[in-house]
């Protein structure tokens, strides 16, 4: 661009009637002027007064720092910058305003400073430029229109490039939208409700069981369901759903529904109803048939947030509290929600950071031979020595550990420091026994555990034999041949395997004989009402019974009473654990406790 005298007046005044007006009253613009434009000031000033066009609303500062502060607080359509004011024509300077000002800039100069001008415009530190003696009102308003509607031109351009972006960012599973269309229609819809004073919800929705099935039966299986899911939450929205909301795919089992403009916050949660509804039917996958919930959290602007990373967040803090109320419900956000679910969210950061800073220490449990009284075996059991908090509970951080995936590092990290420690007590003369560590679920699924306990023995030099797994009953009890192929490939490398808290899952017959286990734990809560409670005397019979028949050990947990541990030895139980025999003790005092030989 050379002049701005090739702008054509007829052009000009029809871009002056269809101005933007992002800060101004309606019918106006704010015009920022930088700097001091002598004989220019004169006509600036004819802008604000006359009635032709769009009125003008012009502030005047001294220099670029105090545009700067302006710009900080307050939002203008134009900016006219004196070259003077521009110490040593410093363009840098001249082009951050530009970036602090989101709009055009158009620079006021002498005509000895034409070149640099010129070079100004085509490096694009600012859009247009006027000489001084020669900006009549005329040029004034021409140049004002151009560089507010070139700027207009720009930011479509921008619009349209952002997206062709997300537009080809979809879901490539379900073809929705993903998380960066949500947020930035989200964005949108709270710009229009602060213009016409209505609400906006943000429903977030989370698929139980989809990432249990999807390790389980493969991909294939786990995406159609997935599939299948988002289809549902579709009809669910069917008729309660307008053109500018949005529903979209945010995670592995989580979809985001926009409701934009809402009328009152009830029409949020009869969207969450239908929902929940249709997940009431079953889903058919390859003749299969599946059962699945789905839980929501539900928070509206501008009660619950006035941007939109609020909002989802909130909305976030609903959905963990409806989760923790059972599968199938919906949440709306509550403040006091907010504060448990920040309060987890520091912990679970905290212990990404333990995970670093070897926070976590390995405590030691004695199981005992009930015949005998004798220590056979130690259960290593994670601590956790918070900085500031001291001592958080197993209860508190476990949970947290196995929904976020930390559970995997966290879980070699015990078993390697408990082989380790193990080999170190026989080394140092103490008696053999086994040391029992728990195996994850998500160890079972995610990462191969036969190479991870080859590592561990081969690094420790503890031999396979004095180690044993713990796995839940409800991972053992998963169907799936790879479930079984695992956990025979432990077995076959020579180290035992225990179900742990044994009786509280579904347990079969059938099943738990084709399983290579060589013991069960009974849960605690079998034992806690013996010997005087009638049926926790036969739940532990009947599994005493069956274990016998199955060539298996029984390990009584939580035994903390002489009478429990009499009632175990009648019943010919095998070994026992609980605070009656000791607490979890640190290494050290583990030491001691197996250098005294004891008898229980």
């Amino acid at each position: 661009m050379s002049e701005p005298l090739s702008v054509s007046p007829s052009v000009s005044a029809e871009r002056t009637s269809s101005l933007p007006e992002p800060g101004a009253a309606p019918g106006s613009i704010r015009l920022l002027v930088v700097g001091e434009p002598n004989g220019e000031g004169q006509r600036l000033r004819k802008l604000t007064e006359t009635g032709v066009g769009p009125r003008v609303e012009m502030r005047q500062v001294p220099g670029i720092a105090e545009a700067l502060r302006t710009l900080a607080d307050e939002k203008y359509d134009l900016v006219l910058v004196d070259a003077a004011a521009s110490a040593d024509r410093d363009l840098e300077a001249v082009s951050q305003m530009g970036d602090r000002a989101k709009a055009p800039l158009v620079m006021l100069v002498d005509s000895r400073d034409l070149a640099s001008a010129r070079r100004a415009v085509q490096l694009g530190a600012v859009q247009d430029y006027l000489v001084k003696g020669h900006a009549s009102e005329d040029l004034f308003r021409q140049a004002l229109a151009y560089s507010v509607e070139r700027a207009r031109m720009l930011r479509s351009a921008e619009r349209d490039a952002t997206t062709r972006r997300i537009a080809g960012s979809r879901d490539s599973v379900t073809r929705l939208p993903g998380e960066e269309e949500m947020r930035s229609r989200l964005a949108q819809a709270l710009s229009e409700a602060r213009q016409k004073a209505h609400m906006v919800g943000i429903l977030v929705l989370e698929v139980d069981g989809l990432r249990l099935i999807h390790s389980t039966l493969g991909p294939e299986i786990g995406d159609r369901l997935i599939q299948c899911a988002a289809k549902r939450i579709g009809e669910g929205i069917t008729g309660c759903i307008r053109e500018s909301d949005l529903v979209a795919r945010l995670g592995e089992g989580r979809f985001g529904v926009l409701l934009a403009g809402i009328v009152q916050m009830k029409d949020a949660a009869t969207v969450a109803e239908n929902i929940q509804r249709g997940f009431r039917r079953p889903f058919l996958v390859k003749g299969m048939e599946f059962f699945l919930t789905v839980a929501g959290g539900i928070s509206v602007y501008p009660f619950d947030g006035a941007d939109g990373e609020t909002i989802l967040r909130n909305a976030d803090a609903a959905l963990h509290r409806a989760r923790e109320q059972g599968g199938g419900g919906h949440q709306f956000f509550l403040p006091a929600v907010n504060d448990a679910y920040l309060t987890r969210l520091e912990l679970v950061n905290s212990l990404r950071i333990a995970l670093t800073r070897e926070e976590f220490q390995v405590w030691y449990m004695p199981e005992i031979d009930v015949p005998s009284g004798k220590i056979v075996a130690m259960e290593a059991l994670v601590r956790w020595r918070h900085p500031t908090l001291g001592m958080v509970a197993p209860a508190q951080f476990i949970p947290l550990a196995e929904e976020t995936g930390l559970i995997v590092p966290l879980g070699e990290r015990v078993l390697r420091e408990a082989c380790r420690q193990s080999r170190t007590w026989q080394l140092a003369g103490l008696p053999r026994v086994r040391v029992a560590v728990n195996l994850s679920a998500r160890q079972l699924e995610q990462q191969n555990p036969i190479s991870m306990v080859a590592r561990a023995l081969r690094d420790s030099g503890l031999d396979p034999g004095d180690l044993e797994l713990e796995i839940t009953e409800s991972a053992a009890m998963r169907e799936g041949e790879e479930t079984i192929g695992r956990l025979e490939a432990l077995r076959d490398a020579g180290v035992k395997l225990c179900i742990d808290d044994f009786g509280t899952g579904y347990s079969s017959f059938s099943r738990l004989r084709k399983l290579p286990i060589d013991g069960v734990k009974v849960d605690r809560s079998f034992v806690q009402g013996l010997p005087a409670e009638s049926d926790g005397s036969a739940i532990v019979g009947a599994i005493l019974a069956m274990a016998r028949q199955l060539k298996m050990r029984v390990v009584a947990e939580g035994v903390e009473t002489v009478e429990q541990l009499e009632f175990l030895h009648s019943l010919k139980c095998d070994e026992a654990q609980g605070y009656l025999i000791s607490r979890p003790l640190p290494p050290e005092q583990a030491a001691r406790l197996l250098s005294e030989d004891r008898r229980f």
